[in-house]
């Protein structure tokens, strides 16, 4: 993947990361939590975050160039417990 951009915001929400994977345009929510007691860093990324996530990216995709209506797009998840990283291709 080649990153095109870190922590995007715009009035919808932010975004972690955006990258390029082949014809792909990413976007990356990462979630850490220091312990189990803090929650799961996976949950925390809710429904409500997810359409967060999906207005920012839309406003990302039109304002960058790109016709949403045929780039395909694809949202992943890095959820980060303590030391142990666990990355979601399509998570939603």
């Amino acid at each position: 993947m080649v990153i095109l951009a870190r922590n995007y915001h715009d009035r919808f929400g932010e975004i972690d990361i955006i990258a390029m994977d082949d014809s792909d345009v990413v976007f990356v929510e990462v979630k850490y939590r220091g312990s189990i007691n803090e929650g799961n860093p996976l949950e925390a990324v809710d429904t409500r975050k997810q359409d967060k996530i999906r207005n920012a990216a839309l406003t990302y995709l039109v304002s960058s160039g790109y016709n949403p209506e045929v780039t395909n797009i694809r949202f992943d998840v890095i959820g980060i417990l303590d030391t142990d990283i666990i990355y979601i291709r399509d998570a939603f």
